[in-house]
Order: C-alpha cells, then structure tokens, then sequence
C-alpha cells in the first residue's frame, strides 16, 4: 500500500483520538475516505491496531461502523470487510501499539492538523497512478511520479500540481471556479475536463471536454491570490480537442492529439516526434533508474510511435539502432546517440 496513504490514515486516527475534531474537519475526513478504497482499508488496519474501534471517536460522533456503511454506498469506493478485531489488550499494551504504529507510518514526523485540514498533498511514485474524488464530486487522476497540493476555500477550488502529470474531471460550480497552477500556468476551469503535465520545461495543457482559461504569465504556484478573471498575464481560451505548451514560446492554441494525451490512463506512452531528451523526461516517470540522453548528431532525432510505460520495451527499441549505444548502470541508463547520422 502506498506509504503517503498509511501516514494520511495514522493522521486521521490520531485526530479522532484527541476528540477536537469539528464539522468542518469531519467533512474534510469524509471526502478522504470516499476519495479511494485504499484510504478506508488503511484507516481500518490503524484501528485493528489501536485494538477496538469504538475508540476512534471517543465523542461518539463518527463511528467506524458508520464510515464502513457510508464508504459502501459510494460506486467509486468497493466493498471490503474490515480486518478481524483482535483481543483486546491492556491499556498501556493498546497505547504502546497506536503510538508505534503511527511513528513507523509518518518516520517520526510531526502531527499539523492545521495545515492537513487546510491544504491535502498526495503523491504516486513509480509505475503508480492514483484518482481522487474530491469533496465537490470533482476528480483527479495522478499519473506516475506525480504529486498536487489540493485546497478549497468558500470561494475557490484550487490545485496545486507540484510535479508530474494530472487529469482533472471538474464538477460545475459557478460560484466557485476550480484552479490548476504549475509553475507560472494557472487554468482556470468551471465545470470541464481537462489534463496538465508539468515538465521541465513549461507546462502542456490539453482540453477534453468543455472550455479552459490558461494565465501563461501569472503567479508562481501557491503565490498570492488567484483572481476570478485571471489579469496581470497574456489569458488564453482553450476548447476541447485544443492544446497549449508554455514551452512552445507561443500562445496560440493548437489542435491536441487528446489520445496521446491522456493515453498513460490505459499504460501507454504516445511519441510524436519526441527528441531523445524529451523521450528519456516522459519516461523517467515510469523508471526506477534515471534515464540520460545525449544526441550528437548533427540534426536532432525525432521518435513516433505507442510504447508501453514499461521503459524495457523502449530500451529494446533504442539497443537496435546502429547509431545509440546504451549503457546502464544500477541507478542509470544512458542513451548516447552518435555524431553519425
């Protein structure tokens, strides 16, 4: 089970446990819940550990039982039964096993349950991709090696994407707009779907469904007020089936390949005319050892084609052309294109 999810659940339980929790937070702890199977069986291994359940809410408010049932009747979170209660120690034995539990899942880091109500960061390592559904019904989908600071407020949905690659799927509020920022991009979104990926350099934004408004000159990431008509930047519209890479240099929408887009959702990397630096940054999200391209020849070498995520196939690929060498290492895989072309 992924360790963010386990320290996220050992923050939650030890919030009950001191009994201050209030409406707001409850709320926050709900949308938690029904954001995963994962987060239901994680919140349930911490109580069989504390020994009984009846002791996650000492006031009485929010009972395991109920959370169980409530879980259950949501279509994106599957049924599962909680793990056999064991025998209940002694106090002091039922004490010693919740601390050490909690201290093994957050590695001795301290409990802020301010900022956890305030602002929630999740993340995915490696070859992993995780979907949230938030509290207004919106989702989020993480692809590999990717983690977003989310917040809301009563007058913003706000997102912050601190590395990798999102698919936003956006409930309509009109009230309150929903905001992605990455770097210096801000989208800003009512109800649409759209996907976000933040390389190293610019930010591609590709519009499924619906309409975006994109400030390619905005605020840095979690700087300062993001108003609801973005100002102060060059705002651009984006329809569905249009793209934008900050990168790029140009402001102008272009017609999107939303399949290539978004084909990481089934496993798959779509290439259309990648240079080797830019094949080795998509694929190091999916590579436990770090990809390096070097191209020395004297016109860059360009790659299309549909991959699978797994960075095996691509190294077999690269090993049969007679002008790339490959040398890897237990932490790195260089690919050296030759000055031959």
């Amino acid at each position: 089970m992924n360790r963010q999810i386990n320290a996220e659940a050992a923050r939650w339980f030890v919030e009950f446990r001191s009994g201050d929790i209030d409406d707001a937070g409850r709320r926050v702890f709900d949308a938690w819940m029904r954001a995963s199977p994962e987060h239901l069986r994680a919140f349930i291994e911490i109580a069989a550990l504390w020994g009984q359940s009846d002791a996650l809410d000492t006031k009485g408010r929010f009972p395991i039982e109920e959370l169980i049932a409530s879980a259950r009747e949501e279509t994106n979170v599957i049924s599962m039964s909680p793990p056999p209660r064991p025998t209940r120690p002694d106090a002091k034995r039922r004490i010693w096993l919740a601390a050490a539990s909690v201290l093994v899942l957050v590695g001795g880091g301290l409990i802020t349950w301010s900022v956890l109500r305030e602002r929630l960061t999740y993340s995915t390592e490696v070859g992993e991709q995780r979907s949230l559904r938030l509290i207004d019904g919106s989702t989020v989908s993480l692809n590999s090696r990717s983690r977003a600071r989310i917040g809301f407020s009563d007058s913003t949905r706000a997102v912050d994407l601190l590395e990798g690659e999102a698919l936003f799927r956006v409930a309509q509020d009109a009230s309150r707009p929903f905001i992605v920022r990455a770097e210096g991009t801000v989208v800003r979104a009512v109800g649409t779907a759209f996907d976000v990926e933040k390389k190293s350099r610019g930010t591609v934004v590709t519009v499924l469904e619906g309409r975006v408004a994109v400030l390619t000159a905005g605020p840095p990431a979690g700087r300062g007020p993001i108003q609801a008509q973005p100002g102060g930047g060059q705002s651009v519209q984006l329809s569905a089936g249009e793209q934008m890479d900050t990168a790029a240099g140009s402001t102008q929408p272009t017609r999107a390949n939303v399949s290539a887009a978004t084909a990481w959702m089934q496993g798959r990397v779509i290439l259309q005319s990648a240079t080797l630096e830019e094949v080795a940054e998509r694929f190091n999200r999916y590579s436990q050892r770090r990809l390096v391209a070097e191209d020395h020849g004297r016109a860059p070498f360009r790659l299309s084609g549909v991959f699978s995520t797994d960075p095996d196939f691509l190294i077999r690929y690269l090993r049969e052309r007679p002008d790339i060498q490959v040398h890897e290492s237990a932490t790195e895989i260089r690919i050296i294109r030759t000055g031959v072309d």
